[in-house]
């Protein structure tokens, strides 16, 4: 009767380990990818629920957050096309849409991703911002202010980017501080009509 015991205690717990090897949980605010001998699944699973995979080595799972993250841009001194500076600081919101592209671009994580959309914003906010004139960004007339116009097309162009090459999705982009370096301050004041 105590071999009985014995081997029943046993049992469970070998049951328990296999069920523990061979099963992961994805949680409602997650979605995770199967590897199969390091290699990602093409498809994500996005429910939550109670999954089963073999055990390592032959299978393992990276789990990724879904919710949408904020990613605050530093400010960056950037020219326009008629050669004025402005600061500008902007924010963008995203999250990992595909997991299995963005696993494979970022098998580090997702600082690593994070630091490659930060540079793909800096370049498009570079880029585009070239294209304008300082009379889009700061003057007295409101009619002629594009702020909103070249924030979009800012977030088309990093959408598309991060969509196609990253697994990423933008849901919003904006610029949060817009600046005039000291010089440009200096000069526009110095150029004011004095009363």
């Amino acid at each position: 009767m105590k071999n009985f015991g014995t081997v029943m205690a046993a049992t469970i717990v070998a049951l328990v380990l296999f069920l523990y090897m061979c099963t992961f949980q994805v949680r409602f605010t997650e979605m995770a990818i199967k590897k199969t001998w390091g290699s990602p699944a093409p498809d994500a699973l996005r429910e939550p629920g109670l999954y089963f995979k073999w055990p390592s080595p032959v299978q393992s799972v990276v789990l990724y957050d879904k919710r949408v993250r904020v990613l605050e841009g530093r400010t960056e001194e950037t020219r326009t096309v008629d050669g004025k500076n402005l600061l500008l600081t902007t924010f963008t919101l995203w999250r990992i849409d595909d997991p299995a592209k963005f696993h494979t671009n970022f098998p580090a994580g997702v600082d690593e991703g994070e630091k490659k959309l930060r540079a793909t914003v800096v370049n498009h906010q570079h880029a585009i911002t070239g294209k304008h004139e300082f009379s889009d960004f700061v003057t007295t007339d409101a009619s002629r202010r594009r702020i909103r116009e070249i924030e979009q097309e800012i977030r088309g162009a990093v959408a598309r980017d991060a969509t196609q090459e990253y697994g990423i999705e933008v849901t919003d982009f904006g610029v949060q501080r817009l600046g005039l370096p000291q010089s440009v301050t200096t000069a526009v004041f110095s150029a004011s009509p004095r009363p």
